[in-house]
């Protein structure tokens, strides 16, 4: 083992991976065997994250693209959905007593907008009735069916009739 050997290591499965990392260097963080570590476990994509060494030592984490994401203190945690991983250092002497890094969602806030919602709407329908009021004097008692309006005619005079309908240009010939 040198200075710069890294271990990146799961509880949940169990595993434990060594690799050198020389400042200077970065490696692949992946389950594909293109990548300089590989991880195999399934659900982990080809290539997750670049892990890296500054000349000076100091480690760092990246996206693919290589734009920095954030430096590492080992021990550090590394999640990889749908695993969570932890990089440590054999000779940091910590990471052999660190319990396993336990990887908890942030919970979500309750909805709060329930009630200021159902009482703007109470206040718009109210607003409705209260001008539907001004305007007629009075609430309807029932509301207009379409069916109930019928124009009325003079005495004497016939309903109009419809124009015979032109044949469709669209429909075949003969029907």
């Amino acid at each position: 083992m040198s200075l710069h050997t890294i271990h990146i290591r799961s509880e949940r499965p169990d595993l434990l991976i060594e690799f050198d990392l020389p400042p200077g260097t970065h490696a692949r963080i992946g389950a594909s065997r293109e990548a300089e570590v590989t991880l195999p476990l399934g659900g982990i994509p080809p290539f997750s994250c670049i892990l890296g060494r500054f000349h000076d030592g100091r480690l760092y984490l990246a996206d693919l693209d290589g734009a920095l994401s954030r430096r590492v203190d080992p021990p550090a945690a590394l999640p990889i959905p749908p695993y969570q991983f932890e990089i440590f250092q054999p000779h940091d002497g910590v990471a052999a007593t660190t319990p396993p890094v336990v990887f908890i969602p942030p919970k979500k806030k309750p909805a709060t907008l329930g009630i200021p919602t159902l009482v703007v709407g109470i206040v718009v329908v109210l607003g409705l009735v209260a001008l539907i009021v001004s305007q007629c004097g009075q609430l309807p008692s029932a509301p207009l069916i379409p069916a109930q309006i019928s124009p009325q005619l003079p005495p004497g005079k016939p309903a109009p009739t419809l124009p015979p309908a032109k044949s469709d240009p669209m429909s075949p010939p003969g029907r």
